[in-house]
Protein backbone atom coordinates (compact mmCIF):
# COMPACT_ATOMS: atom_id res chain seq x y z
CA UNK A 1 0.00 0.00 0.00
CA UNK A 2 1.21 3.50 -0.63
CA UNK A 3 0.12 7.01 0.00
CA UNK A 4 -0.34 9.83 -2.52
CA UNK A 5 1.63 12.75 -1.14
CA UNK A 6 3.94 15.48 -2.46
CA UNK A 7 7.36 16.14 -0.97
CA UNK A 8 8.41 19.61 0.21
CA UNK A 9 12.03 20.22 1.25
CA UNK A 10 13.77 23.30 2.56
CA UNK A 11 16.11 25.08 0.19
CA UNK A 12 18.04 28.32 0.39
CA UNK A 13 16.43 31.02 -1.74
CA UNK A 14 18.28 32.38 -4.76
CA UNK A 15 17.34 35.44 -6.76
CA UNK A 16 15.17 35.19 -9.89
CA UNK A 17 13.27 32.17 -8.68
CA UNK A 18 16.05 29.57 -8.76
CA UNK A 19 17.33 27.79 -5.67
CA UNK A 20 20.64 26.71 -4.34
CA UNK A 21 19.91 24.04 -1.79
CA UNK A 22 23.18 23.46 0.04
CA UNK A 23 23.89 19.85 -0.88
CA UNK A 24 20.92 19.56 -3.26
CA UNK A 25 22.16 21.32 -6.41
CA UNK A 26 25.75 20.80 -7.46
CA UNK A 27 25.44 23.03 -10.52
CA UNK A 28 25.64 26.78 -10.12
CA UNK A 29 22.60 28.52 -11.56
CA UNK A 30 23.22 31.34 -14.03
CA UNK A 31 23.67 34.83 -12.70
CA UNK A 32 20.29 36.55 -12.65
CA UNK A 33 19.49 39.34 -15.09
CA UNK A 34 20.39 42.58 -13.35
CA UNK A 35 17.19 44.13 -14.68
CA UNK A 36 15.02 41.62 -12.77
CA UNK A 37 14.18 42.82 -9.25
CA UNK A 38 14.89 40.24 -6.59
CA UNK A 39 11.41 40.81 -5.18
CA UNK A 40 10.06 38.96 -8.23
CA UNK A 41 11.55 35.70 -6.99
CA UNK A 42 8.94 32.95 -7.08
CA UNK A 43 10.73 30.73 -4.61
CA UNK A 44 8.40 28.60 -2.52
CA UNK A 45 6.95 30.43 0.46
CA UNK A 46 6.04 27.19 2.25
CA UNK A 47 9.54 25.69 2.30
CA UNK A 48 10.14 23.92 5.59
CA UNK A 49 13.18 22.59 7.33
CA UNK A 50 12.68 18.86 7.78
CA UNK A 51 14.33 17.04 10.65
CA UNK A 52 14.83 13.27 10.44
CA UNK A 53 15.52 11.02 13.41
CA UNK A 54 15.70 7.33 14.16
CA UNK A 55 12.90 6.43 16.56
CA UNK A 56 15.40 4.56 18.76
CA UNK A 57 17.34 7.82 19.27
CA UNK A 58 14.19 9.49 20.60
CA UNK A 59 13.35 6.70 23.04
CA UNK A 60 14.90 7.49 26.39
CA UNK A 61 15.72 11.09 25.46
CA UNK A 62 14.89 13.97 27.78
CA UNK A 63 12.15 16.54 27.17
CA UNK A 64 12.71 20.02 28.58
CA UNK A 65 10.83 23.31 28.64
CA UNK A 66 12.04 26.66 27.31
CA UNK A 67 14.00 27.39 30.51
CA UNK A 68 15.91 24.11 30.24
CA UNK A 69 14.07 22.30 33.03
CA UNK A 70 13.98 18.57 32.23
CA UNK A 71 10.34 17.47 32.47
CA UNK A 72 10.70 13.77 31.80
CA UNK A 73 11.97 11.05 29.51
CA UNK A 74 10.32 9.72 26.37
CA UNK A 75 9.40 6.09 27.01
CA UNK A 76 7.33 5.46 23.86
CA UNK A 77 5.48 6.88 20.88
CA UNK A 78 1.84 6.08 20.08
CA UNK A 79 1.45 5.92 16.30
CA UNK A 80 -1.42 5.48 13.84
CA UNK A 81 -0.80 2.00 12.46
CA UNK A 82 -2.05 3.10 9.02
CA UNK A 83 -0.60 6.56 8.39
CA UNK A 84 2.43 6.47 10.69
CA UNK A 85 1.32 9.75 12.27
CA UNK A 86 2.48 10.12 15.87
CA UNK A 87 -0.57 10.72 18.03
CA UNK A 88 0.97 10.81 21.49
CA UNK A 89 4.36 10.93 23.16
CA UNK A 90 4.49 8.84 26.35
CA UNK A 91 6.52 10.78 28.88
CA UNK A 92 7.88 9.19 32.05
CA UNK A 93 8.41 11.61 34.91
CA UNK A 94 9.01 11.62 38.65
CA UNK A 95 10.56 8.80 40.63
CA UNK A 96 14.18 7.79 40.96
CA UNK A 97 15.87 5.46 38.47
CA UNK A 98 12.48 4.56 37.08
CA UNK A 99 11.03 3.62 40.47
CA UNK A 100 7.81 5.36 41.45
CA UNK A 101 7.63 7.21 38.15
CA UNK A 102 4.43 8.15 36.33
CA UNK A 103 3.63 7.89 32.62
CA UNK A 104 1.47 10.33 30.74
CA UNK A 105 0.50 10.31 27.05
CA UNK A 106 0.70 13.85 25.67
CA UNK A 107 -0.52 14.80 22.16
CA UNK A 108 2.41 15.22 19.79
CA UNK A 109 1.01 18.58 18.69
CA UNK A 110 1.70 19.91 22.18
CA UNK A 111 5.46 19.60 21.63
CA UNK A 112 7.80 21.90 19.81
CA UNK A 113 10.92 20.81 18.01
CA UNK A 114 13.90 22.44 19.69
CA UNK A 115 16.25 22.46 16.72
CA UNK A 116 19.13 23.98 18.65
CA UNK A 117 19.15 21.16 21.22
CA UNK A 118 17.86 18.56 18.72
CA UNK A 119 15.09 17.39 21.04
CA UNK A 120 11.40 17.86 21.72
CA UNK A 121 10.33 20.72 23.95
CA UNK A 122 7.14 21.05 25.98
CA UNK A 123 5.80 24.41 27.12
CA UNK A 124 4.90 23.57 30.72
CA UNK A 125 6.63 23.91 34.06
CA UNK A 126 8.02 21.06 36.12
CA UNK A 127 5.22 21.73 38.64
CA UNK A 128 2.60 20.92 35.98
CA UNK A 129 4.32 17.57 35.35
CA UNK A 130 4.51 16.80 39.06
CA UNK A 131 0.79 17.47 39.48
CA UNK A 132 -0.36 15.87 36.21
CA UNK A 133 -1.69 12.76 37.95
CA UNK A 134 -3.91 14.95 40.14
CA UNK A 135 -4.80 17.72 37.70
CA UNK A 136 -4.36 16.40 34.15
CA UNK A 137 -4.11 19.09 31.44
CA UNK A 138 -6.65 18.82 28.58
CA UNK A 139 -5.78 16.04 26.14
CA UNK A 140 -3.22 14.43 28.46
CA UNK A 141 -3.88 10.85 29.57
CA UNK A 142 -2.33 9.04 32.51
CA UNK A 143 -1.28 5.62 31.21
CA UNK A 144 0.48 2.49 32.35
CA UNK A 145 2.30 0.84 29.46
CA UNK A 146 2.55 -2.37 31.49
CA UNK A 147 -1.25 -2.52 31.15
CA UNK A 148 -1.44 -1.45 27.51
CA UNK A 149 -4.99 -2.77 26.92
CA UNK A 150 -6.35 -0.39 29.55
CA UNK A 151 -4.12 2.43 28.34
CA UNK A 152 -5.18 2.11 24.71
CA UNK A 153 -8.85 2.16 25.70
CA UNK A 154 -8.21 5.50 27.42
CA UNK A 155 -6.45 6.79 24.32
CA UNK A 156 -9.39 5.72 22.16
CA UNK A 157 -11.77 7.52 24.50
CA UNK A 158 -9.70 10.63 23.91
CA UNK A 159 -9.91 10.16 20.12
CA UNK A 160 -13.68 9.74 20.30
CA UNK A 161 -14.10 12.71 22.60
CA UNK A 162 -12.05 14.93 20.32
CA UNK A 163 -14.05 13.90 17.24
CA UNK A 164 -10.95 12.30 15.72
CA UNK A 165 -11.52 11.32 12.09
CA UNK A 166 -10.03 7.83 12.50
CA UNK A 167 -13.31 6.61 13.97
CA UNK A 168 -15.59 8.00 11.27
CA UNK A 169 -17.09 6.50 8.14
CA UNK A 170 -16.71 8.94 5.23
CA UNK A 171 -19.17 6.92 3.10
CA UNK A 172 -21.94 6.66 5.66
CA UNK A 173 -25.24 7.53 3.96
CA UNK A 174 -23.62 7.76 0.52
CA UNK A 175 -23.85 4.05 -0.44
CA UNK A 176 -26.63 2.35 -2.36
CA UNK A 177 -26.96 -0.70 -0.13
CA UNK A 178 -29.55 -2.20 -2.47
CA UNK A 179 -26.96 -2.39 -5.24
CA UNK A 180 -24.22 -4.92 -4.46
CA UNK A 181 -21.58 -5.63 -7.08
CA UNK A 182 -18.90 -8.31 -7.35
CA UNK A 183 -15.41 -7.47 -8.55
CA UNK A 184 -12.91 -10.20 -9.39
CA UNK A 185 -9.38 -9.83 -10.64
CA UNK A 186 -5.78 -9.05 -9.76
CA UNK A 187 -4.74 -6.29 -7.36
CA UNK A 188 -2.97 -3.73 -9.53
CA UNK A 189 -2.27 -1.14 -6.84
CA UNK A 190 -3.06 -0.31 -3.22
CA UNK A 191 -3.13 3.44 -2.59
CA UNK A 192 -3.64 5.25 0.69
CA UNK A 193 -5.82 8.25 -0.02
CA UNK A 194 -6.62 11.05 2.39
CA UNK A 195 -10.32 11.72 2.94
CA UNK A 196 -11.51 15.15 4.03
CA UNK A 197 -12.64 14.99 7.67
CA UNK A 198 -12.22 11.22 7.73
CA UNK A 199 -9.65 8.42 8.02
CA UNK A 200 -7.08 7.70 5.36
CA UNK A 201 -8.59 5.06 3.07
CA UNK A 202 -6.99 2.09 1.33
CA UNK A 203 -8.10 2.17 -2.33
CA UNK A 204 -7.53 -1.04 -4.28
CA UNK A 205 -7.34 -0.98 -8.08
CA UNK A 206 -8.55 -4.37 -9.37
CA UNK A 207 -7.82 -5.39 -12.95
CA UNK A 208 -10.34 -7.92 -14.28
CA UNK A 209 -9.76 -10.54 -16.98
CA UNK A 210 -11.13 -8.20 -19.67
CA UNK A 211 -8.50 -5.58 -18.82
CA UNK A 212 -10.88 -3.16 -17.07
CA UNK A 213 -9.76 -1.58 -13.78
CA UNK A 214 -12.16 -0.96 -10.88
CA UNK A 215 -11.31 1.17 -7.83
CA UNK A 216 -12.64 -0.09 -4.50
CA UNK A 217 -12.38 1.58 -1.07
CA UNK A 218 -11.51 -1.14 1.44
CA UNK A 219 -11.57 0.92 4.65
CA UNK A 220 -9.31 2.98 6.93
CA UNK A 221 -5.62 2.18 6.51
CA UNK A 222 -5.26 1.43 10.25
CA UNK A 223 -8.14 -1.08 10.10
CA UNK A 224 -7.02 -2.81 6.90
CA UNK A 225 -3.41 -3.00 8.09
CA UNK A 226 -4.44 -4.47 11.43
CA UNK A 227 -6.23 -7.53 10.05
CA UNK A 228 -4.65 -10.95 10.54
CA UNK A 229 -3.95 -11.18 6.81
CA UNK A 230 -3.88 -8.49 4.17
CA UNK A 231 -3.79 -8.51 0.41
CA UNK A 232 -0.84 -7.35 -1.64
CA UNK A 233 -0.21 -6.23 -5.18
CA UNK A 234 -0.48 -9.17 -7.56
CA UNK A 235 -3.00 -11.10 -5.42
CA UNK A 236 -6.14 -12.46 -7.05
CA UNK A 237 -9.21 -11.32 -5.11
CA UNK A 238 -12.97 -11.36 -5.08
CA UNK A 239 -14.68 -8.30 -3.58
CA UNK A 240 -18.34 -7.69 -2.86
CA UNK A 241 -19.02 -3.96 -2.84
CA UNK A 242 -21.64 -1.22 -2.74
CA UNK A 243 -21.99 1.46 -5.37
CA UNK A 244 -21.85 5.10 -4.26
CA UNK A 245 -24.80 7.36 -4.97
CA UNK A 246 -22.47 10.29 -5.57
CA UNK A 247 -22.86 11.43 -9.21
CA UNK A 248 -19.79 11.15 -11.39
CA UNK A 249 -17.85 8.67 -9.24
CA UNK A 250 -16.92 5.14 -10.22
CA UNK A 251 -15.50 4.29 -6.79
CA UNK A 252 -17.04 1.26 -5.06
CA UNK A 253 -17.08 0.59 -1.31
CA UNK A 254 -16.09 -2.93 -0.25
CA UNK A 255 -18.19 -4.99 2.12
CA UNK A 256 -16.42 -8.37 1.83
CA UNK A 257 -12.96 -9.33 0.63
CA UNK A 258 -11.79 -12.83 -0.28
CA UNK A 259 -8.45 -14.13 -1.49
CA UNK A 260 -6.39 -17.29 -0.97
CA UNK A 261 -6.76 -18.29 2.71
CA UNK A 262 -8.19 -14.83 3.44
CA UNK A 263 -11.72 -13.66 4.15
CA UNK A 264 -12.48 -10.28 5.70
CA UNK A 265 -15.86 -8.67 6.34
CA UNK A 266 -15.45 -4.92 6.10
CA UNK A 267 -19.11 -3.86 6.30
CA UNK A 268 -22.44 -5.39 7.24
CA UNK A 269 -25.22 -5.86 4.70
CA UNK A 270 -26.72 -2.51 5.68
CA UNK A 271 -23.39 -0.83 4.89
CA UNK A 272 -22.37 -0.15 8.51
CA UNK A 273 -18.59 -0.21 8.98
CA UNK A 274 -17.07 -3.06 10.98
CA UNK A 275 -14.44 -0.76 12.46
CA UNK A 276 -17.25 1.10 14.23
CA UNK A 277 -18.78 -2.07 15.71
CA UNK A 278 -16.88 -1.85 18.97
CA UNK A 279 -17.42 1.04 21.32
CA UNK A 280 -14.96 1.82 24.15
CA UNK A 281 -17.21 0.32 26.82
CA UNK A 282 -17.34 -2.97 24.91
CA UNK A 283 -13.76 -3.26 23.79
CA UNK A 284 -12.53 -5.46 26.62
CA UNK A 285 -15.28 -8.01 25.93
CA UNK A 286 -14.12 -8.95 22.44
CA UNK A 287 -10.98 -9.84 20.52
CA UNK A 288 -12.31 -8.59 17.18
CA UNK A 289 -11.38 -4.95 17.62
CA UNK A 290 -8.29 -3.65 15.83
CA UNK A 291 -6.80 -0.64 17.57
CA UNK A 292 -6.05 2.45 15.44
CA UNK A 293 -2.91 3.15 17.47
CA UNK A 294 0.18 1.06 18.13
CA UNK A 295 3.23 1.54 20.34
CA UNK A 296 6.48 2.01 18.47
CA UNK A 297 8.20 -0.17 21.06
CA UNK A 298 5.90 -2.99 19.89
CA UNK A 299 6.61 -2.36 16.20
CA UNK A 300 10.37 -2.42 16.71
CA UNK A 301 11.29 -6.06 17.05
CA UNK A 302 8.24 -7.36 15.17
CA UNK A 303 8.74 -10.16 12.65
CA UNK A 304 8.47 -8.98 9.06
CA UNK A 305 6.84 -11.06 6.33
CA UNK A 306 7.00 -10.58 2.57
CA UNK A 307 5.85 -12.93 -0.17
CA UNK A 308 4.23 -15.02 2.54
CA UNK A 309 7.58 -15.82 4.13
CA UNK A 310 9.55 -14.70 7.17
CA UNK A 311 11.80 -11.91 5.91
CA UNK A 312 13.49 -10.74 9.11
CA UNK A 313 12.46 -8.24 11.76
CA UNK A 314 11.94 -4.51 12.20
CA UNK A 315 15.11 -3.16 13.77
CA UNK A 316 14.18 0.55 13.93
CA UNK A 317 12.13 3.27 12.23
CA UNK A 318 12.68 6.81 10.96
CA UNK A 319 10.47 9.80 11.75
CA UNK A 320 10.25 13.38 10.48
CA UNK A 321 9.97 15.47 13.61
CA UNK A 322 8.43 18.73 12.37
CA UNK A 323 5.39 16.90 10.94
CA UNK A 324 5.40 14.05 13.44
CA UNK A 325 5.32 11.18 10.96
CA UNK A 326 7.05 7.80 11.07
CA UNK A 327 7.67 7.20 7.36
CA UNK A 328 10.35 4.52 7.06
CA UNK A 329 11.05 1.16 8.70
CA UNK A 330 14.51 -0.33 9.10
CA UNK A 331 14.37 -4.01 8.12
CA UNK A 332 16.95 -6.42 9.48
CA UNK A 333 16.59 -9.19 6.88
CA UNK A 334 17.13 -12.84 7.54
CA UNK A 335 20.68 -13.76 6.66
CA UNK A 336 21.09 -13.93 2.88
CA UNK A 337 17.32 -13.83 2.24
CA UNK A 338 16.74 -13.23 -1.46
CA UNK A 339 20.43 -12.48 -1.79
CA UNK A 340 20.26 -9.09 -0.03
CA UNK A 341 22.47 -10.10 2.90
CA UNK A 342 21.93 -8.93 6.46
CA UNK A 343 22.50 -5.19 5.93
CA UNK A 344 19.68 -3.02 7.32
CA UNK A 345 17.26 -1.98 4.56
CA UNK A 346 14.77 0.86 3.99
CA UNK A 347 11.10 -0.17 3.84
CA UNK A 348 8.53 2.66 3.49
CA UNK A 349 5.79 2.63 6.11
CA UNK A 350 3.37 3.13 3.20
CA UNK A 351 3.87 -0.46 1.97
CA UNK A 352 3.89 -2.01 5.44
CA UNK A 353 0.81 -3.38 7.17
CA UNK A 354 1.41 -3.12 10.91
CA UNK A 355 -0.53 -6.02 12.40
CA UNK A 356 -0.93 -7.25 15.94
CA UNK A 357 2.12 -9.49 15.90
CA UNK A 358 3.92 -8.96 12.61
CA UNK A 359 4.55 -6.52 9.79
CA UNK A 360 3.49 -7.57 6.29
CA UNK A 361 5.49 -5.94 3.48
CA UNK A 362 3.79 -5.43 0.10
CA UNK A 363 6.78 -6.12 -2.12
CA UNK A 364 7.95 -8.51 -4.81
CA UNK A 365 11.23 -10.41 -4.69
CA UNK A 366 12.73 -7.97 -7.20
CA UNK A 367 11.72 -4.97 -5.06
CA UNK A 368 13.32 -6.44 -1.95
CA UNK A 369 16.52 -7.11 -3.87
CA UNK A 370 16.67 -3.46 -5.03
CA UNK A 371 15.73 -1.76 -1.74
CA UNK A 372 18.15 0.79 -0.34
CA UNK A 373 20.43 0.21 2.67
CA UNK A 374 19.44 2.21 5.75
CA UNK A 375 21.88 5.15 6.11
CA UNK A 376 23.65 5.68 9.41
CA UNK A 377 22.76 9.39 9.27
CA UNK A 378 19.06 9.54 8.39
CA UNK A 379 19.22 13.31 7.88
CA UNK A 380 20.40 12.47 4.34
CA UNK A 381 16.70 11.92 3.54
CA UNK A 382 16.45 15.71 3.28
CA UNK A 383 18.08 15.27 -0.14
CA UNK A 384 15.28 14.57 -2.64
CA UNK A 385 17.30 11.97 -4.56
CA UNK A 386 18.02 9.93 -1.43
CA UNK A 387 14.41 10.07 -0.31
CA UNK A 388 12.96 9.22 -3.71
CA UNK A 389 15.36 6.33 -4.26
CA UNK A 390 14.20 4.65 -1.05
CA UNK A 391 10.61 4.74 -2.32
CA UNK A 392 11.16 4.07 -6.02
CA UNK A 393 12.55 0.60 -5.31
CA UNK A 394 9.01 -0.32 -4.25
CA UNK A 395 7.29 1.60 -7.05
CA UNK A 396 5.54 4.04 -4.71
CA UNK A 397 5.73 7.86 -4.47
CA UNK A 398 7.76 9.50 -1.73
CA UNK A 399 6.17 10.96 1.38
CA UNK A 400 5.14 14.63 1.38
CA UNK A 401 5.58 15.54 5.05
CA UNK A 402 2.51 17.75 4.99
CA UNK A 403 2.09 20.06 8.03
CA UNK A 404 -0.62 18.97 10.42
CA UNK A 405 -3.91 20.89 10.16
CA UNK A 406 -3.42 22.57 13.50
CA UNK A 407 -2.88 26.29 14.11
CA UNK A 408 -0.57 25.62 17.02
CA UNK A 409 1.53 23.29 14.90
CA UNK A 410 2.53 26.03 12.47
CA UNK A 411 4.30 27.75 15.34
CA UNK A 412 5.99 24.60 16.61
CA UNK A 413 9.54 25.64 15.86
CA UNK A 414 12.00 26.33 18.67
CA UNK A 415 14.90 28.05 16.93
CA UNK A 416 17.35 28.58 19.74
CA UNK A 417 17.05 32.38 19.83
CA UNK A 418 17.31 32.72 16.04
CA UNK A 419 13.58 33.22 15.48
CA UNK A 420 12.28 36.16 13.45
CA UNK A 421 10.66 37.80 16.48
CA UNK A 422 13.63 37.37 18.81
CA UNK A 423 16.09 39.99 20.07
CA UNK A 424 18.84 38.86 17.68
CA UNK A 425 16.59 39.37 14.66
CA UNK A 426 15.56 42.77 16.02
CA UNK A 427 19.21 43.74 16.36
CA UNK A 428 19.93 42.59 12.81
CA UNK A 429 17.05 44.65 11.44
CA UNK A 430 18.23 47.74 13.35
CA UNK A 431 21.82 47.36 12.21
CA UNK A 432 23.65 49.22 9.48
CA UNK A 433 24.17 47.37 6.21
CA UNK A 434 27.59 46.81 4.68
CA UNK A 435 29.46 44.28 2.53
CA UNK A 436 32.84 42.65 2.06
CA UNK A 437 34.48 41.06 -0.97
CA UNK A 438 36.92 38.19 -0.74
CA UNK A 439 37.46 34.44 -0.77
CA UNK A 440 35.16 32.29 1.37
CA UNK A 441 37.88 30.58 3.36
CA UNK A 442 36.16 28.22 5.82
CA UNK A 443 33.33 27.75 8.32
CA UNK A 444 33.79 27.89 12.08
CA UNK A 445 31.56 27.91 15.16
CA UNK A 446 31.23 30.56 17.84
CA UNK A 447 29.21 30.90 21.03
CA UNK A 448 26.75 33.78 21.38
CA UNK A 449 25.24 35.46 24.45
CA UNK A 450 22.87 33.50 26.69
CA UNK A 451 19.56 32.67 25.03
CA UNK A 452 21.02 32.30 21.54
CA UNK A 453 22.46 28.99 20.33
CA UNK A 454 25.89 28.69 18.69
CA UNK A 455 26.45 30.39 15.35
CA UNK A 456 28.13 29.20 12.17
CA UNK A 457 30.78 31.73 11.17
CA UNK A 458 32.14 32.27 7.66
CA UNK A 459 35.72 33.49 7.34
CA UNK A 460 36.10 35.86 4.38
CA UNK A 461 39.71 36.46 3.26
CA UNK A 462 40.32 39.89 1.76
CA UNK A 463 43.65 41.25 0.49
CA UNK A 464 44.80 42.33 3.93
CA UNK A 465 42.75 40.48 6.53
CA UNK A 466 40.16 37.81 7.41
CA UNK A 467 36.68 38.95 8.42
CA UNK A 468 34.31 36.78 10.50
CA UNK A 469 30.65 36.92 9.47
CA UNK A 470 27.82 35.00 11.15
CA UNK A 471 25.78 33.14 8.51
CA UNK A 472 23.17 31.45 10.72
CA UNK A 473 22.56 29.04 13.60
CA UNK A 474 24.95 26.10 13.76
CA UNK A 475 22.09 23.59 13.88
CA UNK A 476 20.86 24.94 10.54
CA UNK A 477 24.21 25.16 8.78
CA UNK A 478 25.14 21.65 9.96
CA UNK A 479 22.33 20.43 7.71
CA UNK A 480 23.72 22.20 4.63
CA UNK A 481 26.60 21.22 2.36
CA UNK A 482 28.61 24.44 2.58
CA UNK A 483 31.56 22.85 0.76
CA UNK A 484 29.96 24.01 -2.50
CA UNK A 485 30.76 27.66 -1.75
CA UNK A 486 33.97 27.36 0.28
CA UNK A 487 36.89 28.49 -1.87
CA UNK A 488 34.70 30.75 -3.99
CA UNK A 489 35.24 34.48 -4.35
CA UNK A 490 32.12 36.30 -3.27
CA UNK A 491 30.48 39.46 -1.99
CA UNK A 492 28.95 39.00 1.45
CA UNK A 493 26.30 41.54 2.46
CA UNK A 494 25.81 41.79 6.22
CA UNK A 495 24.19 43.79 9.01
CA UNK A 496 26.01 44.92 12.16
CA UNK A 497 23.93 43.66 15.09
CA UNK A 498 24.66 44.58 18.69
CA UNK A 499 23.69 41.77 21.10
CA UNK A 500 24.73 41.35 24.76
CA UNK A 501 27.12 44.27 24.60
CA UNK A 502 28.95 42.92 21.52
CA UNK A 503 28.67 43.73 17.83
CA UNK A 504 28.37 40.91 15.30
CA UNK A 505 28.36 40.95 11.51
CA UNK A 506 25.39 38.85 10.38
CA UNK A 507 25.26 37.83 6.72
CA UNK A 508 22.02 38.54 4.89
CA UNK A 509 23.12 37.56 1.38
CA UNK A 510 26.07 35.89 -0.35
CA UNK A 511 26.73 36.39 -4.06
CA UNK A 512 29.56 34.38 -5.56
CA UNK A 513 31.54 35.55 -8.58
CA UNK A 514 30.10 32.69 -10.66
CA UNK A 515 26.55 34.02 -10.16
CA UNK A 516 25.12 32.16 -7.18
CA UNK A 517 23.00 34.38 -4.95
CA UNK A 518 22.13 32.90 -1.56
CA UNK A 519 19.57 34.93 0.38
CA UNK A 520 19.75 34.25 4.13
CA UNK A 521 17.38 37.03 5.26
CA UNK A 522 14.37 38.17 3.26
CA UNK A 523 12.20 41.14 4.25
CA UNK A 524 13.72 41.16 7.73
CA UNK A 525 13.14 37.44 8.36
CA UNK A 526 15.75 34.64 8.41
CA UNK A 527 15.01 31.79 5.99
CA UNK A 528 15.24 29.15 8.75
CA UNK A 529 12.19 30.58 10.53
CA UNK A 530 9.18 29.50 8.46
CA UNK A 531 6.60 29.78 11.24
Amino acid sequence: MHTKRMTTLLSLTIAAGTTLAFGFNADAPPKPDSTTPKSQSNASEDARLLSFHKVSSLMGSDVANSTGEVLGTISDLVVDRGTGEIGFVVLEHGGVLGLGSDQVAIPYNAFRLDRAQNRLRLGVTAAVMENSNRQTPPGWIEVDLDAWDDAVAALRNELLGSGDGRLRDPYDGAMNTDKRLTVEGVVESLDRDHIVDGPEQVIAAIRSSDGATTRVALGPSWFVAGQRDVIARGDRVRITAFALETPGTDLLVASELEADDLSVRLRDQDGSAKWLDIRPEQVMDTNEWVEPMVLMSDVIGMDAHALGEDSGEIEDAVMEASTGNVFMLSLDPNENILGIGDELRCVPWAIAAIGRERVRIDATEEMLQKCEPMPDDVQVFITPVRLQTAYSAFDVPADTFEPRPNDAWSEAYALGGWEARGPLAAAVNRGASSSVQGMLERMETTALPAGVSDAAVLLVRTNDRSMRVLVGPKWFMDRQDTSKIIGSNATVTFKEARVGGQTYRVATEIETDDGRVITLWRDGRPIWDVS
